[in-house]
């Protein structure tokens, strides 16, 4: 939440290059968001987020053009992404063409090619399908960022996880008293 200056100043002290992506080969992720266009209004300000946060968003309305062949411009936008996002809601639950895509974004997890991140938007967690049940699928309402940001630093592979500090004195080895246990030691 600093000033672009002191990132840019941090990023030199800690010799990071900030044209890296969360993998490091240059290239920034890439989200196919899938939503049923009922709840168009709701999922545009995410697509918008993320690609404001550096993340290359796969959304329809951006990609698909008039004349386009609709399942090549999708098959296009999932062959490409490293992530999967799905907006689910009561009305994208029932919708063919959202399950088609939630169907393509399971076999991409399974392969191991891209990640798979449904977000609930005024869906209780009982009401999501078995399968889905299984992930954590964060809540995201209109107007709470906190999700997006969470959402951003993810998909970027930012962790809140703190540092692991050294190991306690007393529990490291001490080479000259190799034959007794760390616990004898």
């Amino acid at each position: 939440s600093g000033s672009e200056e002191f990132a840019l100043a941090l990023e030199t002290r800690l010799d990071r290059d900030r044209s890296r992506s969360h993998d490091g080969t240059g290239t920034p992720p890439v989200v196919y968001f899938a939503h049923a266009s009922e709840d168009k209004a709701a999922a545009r300000p995410i697509a918008e987020y993320l690609m404001a946060n550096g993340i290359d968003v796969w959304f329809d309305e951006w990609e698909i053009a008039a004349g386009d062949s609709l399942r090549r411009k999708m098959d296009e936008g999932l062959g490409a992404c490293t992530h999967f996002v799905v907006l689910l809601s009561p009305t994208a639950l029932i919708k063919p063409w959202v399950n088609e895509e939630v169907d393509a974004g399971f076999v991409r997890r399974v392969e191991g090619t891209s990640k798979f991140i449904p977000l609930r938007l005024g869906l209780p967690l009982t009401d999501l399908p078995p399968l889905l049940k299984g992930m954590l699928s964060p809540e995201i309402a209109p107007g709470h960022q906190g999700a997006l940001e969470a959402l951003v630093n993810q998909i970027h592979g930012v962790s809140d996880k703190p540092a692991l500090g050294p190991t306690p004195r007393y529990v490291q080895r001490v080479d000259a008293l190799g034959h007794y246990s760390p616990a004898a030691i």
